[in-house]
């Protein structure tokens, strides 16, 4: 019989390890929308509102990779 000790971390273990998998999905999917401004920015067609994008989604995921290594540390 487990203690409630154990208890307790194993469903903190599921929490971290479902907030983790959670924010790696978040990830990808700012990942997928970045990637019409990117092309632009690429072929040297990007708009003020492309760059713009670009820079709300890297806000957006620098928050999400420090809550990450913060699940992670």
């Amino acid at each position: 019989m487990q203690t409630q000790a154990e208890v307790d971390a194993k469903a903190a273990k599921q929490a971290r390890e479902a907030e983790r998998a959670a924010i790696l999905a978040e990830l990808d999917a700012l990942d997928r929308r970045s990637a019409r401004a990117l092309r632009a920015v690429v072929a040297g067609t990007a708009t003020d509102e492309d760059k713009a994008k670009l820079a709300e989604i890297e806000t957006e995921a620098v928050s999400k990779r420090s809550r990450l290594a913060g699940l992670e540390g």
